[in-house]
Formats: C-alpha cells, structure tokens, sequence
C-alpha cells in the first residue's frame, strides 16, 4: 500500500497517523500568514463516502494499478450478490441485493476504499488550473484521512470553479460526491477576497478536522483547542466528584477517561501549550482525587511506580514530550514518506534533519530560523537532554558542518557542497583505500575463502558465467 498509495492519503496505511496530515496543516497555516498572495484551505464534506463506491470502478483501478487478475478475482468473490436487511426494533426486513459500496465491517474495505481515491488525488496534483501552496519550493495541494480531505489552494477565486469540474467528473465515473453546501472555505490570510468567490461555498473562520478545531492561527487553534478540553475535563471531573469512590477508583477514571483524552491533544498539537496548563490540569485532577481536600501524598509521589512507593499516576508532561519526539523517527529514517518531510528539510536547510538534533543550534536561533513546530521539538529534546543527563555533543550523526559545537573563530565551520570535492577530494583519495589496494599491499590471497560463495562467484565459473 505504501508504494501504490501517495503520501498525501494517511487513512488505514501502516506507519502513517493522523497527526501527519495535522503537522502539514499547521507549517503551512503557519507560513501562508505573510504570503502575499490569497491562500485558504477547502474542507469537502463526502457524501456516504463508503457506501456510494461505483464496483466496475474499483475494479479498473485495481486492474490499472496491477494487482493482477487472480486477485482481483479473490477481491471480487467478496462482492458476488450480497444481501442486506433492516432491523427495525425486532422486525427485519426481506433481504435486498447491494450493488455498490464497500463491505461494512470487512478489513480489506479501508484499503480498497484508499486505492479508489487515488487517481482522484494524483489528478489534483497534476492539475494545471488548480493552484497548490507552495511552502519554500515544496508543492501542496491535497491531503486525506480516508474521506476527509483537505484542498490547499493559492488564488482559491480562480481555483475552485476547476475542483468543482474535477470533483464532479470523478463523481460521475466512481459514484464519490461532495455535499457543497456542507463543504467549507477556510481563508489563512488576509489577501483573500470572499466576494471574488463565483460559487457559493460556505466561508467559516474554523472548522473540525480529525478532531481538532482548526483556525488560521497557530496561536488559537493552541489556545481553543487546549482551553476546551480543559474545561471539559474540569466539569466531567466536577460531576463524577459526587459519586461515592475510593482513591484508587478515581486514579482509575483519570487513566481510562482523562489520560486518553489529553494524550489525543499531545499527539495532534506539536506545540507548547499555553502557559500555566500543565498546573490547571494537576490541580483539577489533584481536587477530584481527594475529593476537594487537602492533598495527603504530593502528586509526584504518585506518579511513582508501586515498586517505588507510588501508585503509577500517569504524569501527563512526560506523555506530552513523547508525542512532541515521535517525528524524530522520520527525521532519523531518510526513506520515511510523510507529508512534512520536505517542508522542514527545507526549512532547517542547510542543516539536514537527522543531525538537527546534534548540531548544537541555540534555542534562540531556532524559533525565527526554524518556526515553532520546529523549535518545539527540539526545546523539547533538550529538556529530556538535561533530564536523563544525556551527552550527546559528539555523537555518531553529528555532523561536521554547521555544528554549533564544532567552531572556526566563534562560526560553525560551514562549506558549500560544491566546493567538497574540490576542497577534500584529493584527501580523501590518498587516505582512503579500496579493498583491492588493501589486497595488493598486504599480499591477501582470498580467491578460496571460507566466507567465499558457492553461486554468483565469479572465481567459480561454469564456462564463462558464475555457477
């Protein structure tokens, strides 16, 4: 799935998450508030996504990605006349054929539901009268979650009338519909225009996506979205307070209901959050599990192991950082496909992403270098630095240049890529050596060897060909 399925599709595919699709939105709503040219995003509302899938369409897409006609076949078995009925209270009706749609409850429908939308986002992407956004030379212009999907779009005036025509033909051939009225229109600057509009496309200042309360400022969907659920904890916490339970039953409810919640914040936001949360929720959870009284054992002391005296308290801060580092393993990996990869490859240039982390840049620097999203990170990887008492200034993806730990007259020693091989191309010709050169200096007889293979060696040839 990952090779036949562009990284801009993140439903129901393994190693890719939700919180993808969110950090995209969130660098470019952060970069597109000082563009000077008109930008929102297009929030499209499916209509029984799932249910109106067109089969003779599925089956072209599978037989044009070429999956091959046996397991077309074997997909196809699944959809021979199935049948339906309706439970009405205990009355369920005669039973009725089905002739679109995937299979409720089936786990290759996701799948097949991803394959299908395809050709729908690569004609997007190929479009030439649909303007993406571009972000530091980086192209983007559309992102899904299974049938949520998200258009970014630059001059959204002259682009929208196109994706209409786009959206309307693809419904035509696969069944897919957008309900427009239900759609809606996001602007992210102020260089936009609402009554250059010709299509009447609601305009809103937020919107709900993936569970999260989307603004054009990254100050307000931190601000709204960590304020909102505070203050739904807080009440839920307040009416649960009235029933009779022991401590360990309250510690119980604040890992199964609170934790969960705040964590699904944590891993969608990669930001701070504001300032003084952190102590508002200790003390609203504090409140409830001694039922308003003073507290009797310090809260640390809680979030302590039972080996060490404690009662396993989750410590909300320490989930926060984990989700805040969980793009460190794309950072690290450089075949990961994400949607942001680019974005902030191209915004920590000329660093790259696996040593950002190693290069020593001042925190000070970071935030009007790198942006928030960024800076996040790695305030937040300081924090754990200094907590696990970590060294890793000279570590084995530290890089030679611009390493802020490795300086030339007070500057991280820096040289352009094209003047590398000029510069150290003779040095490491003379230092380094091949393993021929090795042979030949050290007399090394190696034709027969024990670690030497029987097939494809070439010292054991059947006629002229290895054997």
């Amino acid at each position: 799935m990952n090779r036949l399925v562009h990284h801009d599709q993140t439903g129901f595919i393994k190693s890719r998450s939700a919180s993808d699709n969110l950090r995209r939105l969130y660098h470019i709503i952060n970069s597109t508030n000082s563009s000077s040219s008109p930008c929102a995003v297009l929030s499209l509302d499916a209509m029984k996504a799932f249910d109106q899938l067109e089969w003779n369409y599925l089956w072209a897409v599978l037989q044009h990605l070429g999956l091959g006609s046996s397991f077309i076949n074997m997909i196809k078995v699944l959809y021979v006349n199935p049948a339906a009925s309706v439970l009405t209270g205990s009355v369920c009706s005669n039973p009725f054929f089905i002739h679109r749609g995937t299979r409720q409850g089936c786990p290759l429908s996701p799948l097949l539901f991803a394959l299908s939308l395809e050709p729908l986002a690569q004609a997007v992407r190929r479009s030439q009268t649909i303007s993406p956004i571009i972000i530091r030379n980086t192209q983007h212009h559309i992102s899904l979650f299974a049938d949520d999907i998200l258009l970014f779009l630059e001059k959204p005036s002259h682009s929208i009338p196109h994706v209409l025509n786009l959206f309307d033909h693809f419904g035509s051939l696969s069944g897919f519909k957008i309900n427009w009225s239900k759609s809606c229109l996001l602007p992210l600057n102020s260089k936009f225009d609402p009554t250059s509009l010709s299509v009447s496309i609601p305009l809103v200042q937020n919107f709900k996506y993936l569970g999260i309360n989307v603004f054009p400022s990254l100050q307000e969907i931190l601000s709204k979205n960590y304020n909102s659920i505070l203050s739904k904890i807080s009440s839920d916490l307040e009416n649960w307070s009235r029933l009779p339970t022991s401590l360990q039953a309250r510690i119980s409810v604040i890992k199964m209901n609170v934790l969960p919640r705040i964590n699904f914040f944590s891993s969608m936001i990669p930001l701070a959050p504001p300032v003084g949360y952190w102590n508002k929720l200790d003390a609203c959870v504090s409140r409830y599990i001694w039922d308003g009284k003073r507290p009797r054992i310090k809260l640390t002391t809680l979030q302590q192991s039972r080996l060490h005296g404690g009662l396993s308290f989750p410590n909300f801060r320490l989930y926060a950082q984990a989700f805040s580092l969980r793009p460190l393993s794309v950072w690290f990996d450089p075949d990961a496909s994400v949607s942001w990869r680019a974005i902030e490859e191209s915004i920590v240039y000329p660093y790259k992403l696996k040593h950002l982390v190693f290069s020593g840049v001042p925190l000070r620097q970071c935030k009007s270098r790198f942006g928030p999203i960024v800076t996040h990170l790695l305030s937040t990887w300081r924090d754990v630095e200094r907590r696990l008492q970590l060294v890793t200034i000279w570590h084995k993806h530290s890089p030679i240049f611009h390493n802020n730990n490795l300086l030339s007259g007070n500057t991280p020693f820096g040289v352009p890529l094209r003047q590398c091989k000029s510069r150290f191309g003779p040095i490491v010709t003379h230092l380094l050596s091949t393993w021929r050169d090795v042979e030949r200096r050290l007399q090394l007889v190696t034709i027969w060897h024990k670690h030497s293979p029987i097939f494809h060696n070439n010292n054991l040839l059947s006629g002229n060909t290895p054997f």
